[in-house]
């Protein structure tokens, strides 16, 4: 991973969150982080991660247009999808995070459902 981003090598001041997906257990991306700070993921998060809730968003946009042939048009469609999403949606999933945290708190890790 690193040798993909050279503007991480001798960074001392990172922080990186360890969900345990299978892409980031593999050994070579595990190797590659050693050193760094990683702290752990809790289990039931998804409804913390903004970029997976507007990665949802963004799916649903997609699919209001017709289905894609190539991936060039899927390319095209998913960047229309995109311009389609109102910035106010993107800085809302950003300011409730606070919010999700204190409630992921309060059920101890267990799972909360989005607003």
């Amino acid at each position: 991973m690193l040798v993909d981003l050279p503007l991480l090598q001798g960074a001392t001041n990172m922080v990186f969150s360890q969900d345990k997906a299978r892409p980031d257990v593999a050994r070579r991306i595990f190797n590659s982080l050693t050193g760094f700070n990683i702290i752990s993921w809790p289990a039931n998060s998804s409804d913390l991660n903004p970029i997976k809730l507007l990665r949802d968003l963004l799916r649903s946009e997609r699919y209001r247009g017709p289905l894609t042939q190539t991936v060039d048009d899927l390319h095209k469609a998913m960047y229309l999808a995109w311009q389609r999403l109102p910035q106010a949606t993107i800085n809302g999933l950003i300011d409730r995070i606070s919010r999700r945290i204190e409630t992921c708190i309060a059920a101890r890790g267990g799972h909360i459902s989005c607003d």
